[in-house]
């Protein structure tokens, strides 16, 4: 459940035209709502949900980020991926990887 009012944990709702069912959303009106967001903006084909990142490091001879991931599959399998990137910004002790076309 959100610590504060909804709102600052769900953006664009104009965008979206979603109000939030509480004043302090419940976990799962978040997910729904994170799940929305990403289907509207075509994010599911671009994002590595439900993974995790284990490992980061600058590639010297790249001039990039390189992030090693390790993605859950629907069968109950692993799949590693290898990310490059030119930015590694991070937030709230997690690691996001920004890839700039």
């Amino acid at each position: 459940m959100c610590d504060v009012e909804s709102a600052c944990y769900m953006p664009l709702l104009e965008e979206t035209g979603y109000i939030p069912k509480d004043r302090y959303a419940y976990g799962t009106e978040l997910r729904e709502y994170s799940e929305l967001v990403a289907e509207k903006w075509g994010l599911n084909k671009r994002a590595v949900f439900g993974s995790t990142v284990k490992e980061t490091a600058w590639n010297d001879q790249l001039n990039q980020w390189e992030s090693t991931i390790i993605r859950q599959l629907p069968n109950a399998k692993e799949e590693t991926l290898i990310f490059t990137s030119s930015y590694l910004i991070l937030a709230s002790g997690r690691v996001f990887r920004i890839h700039i076309l």
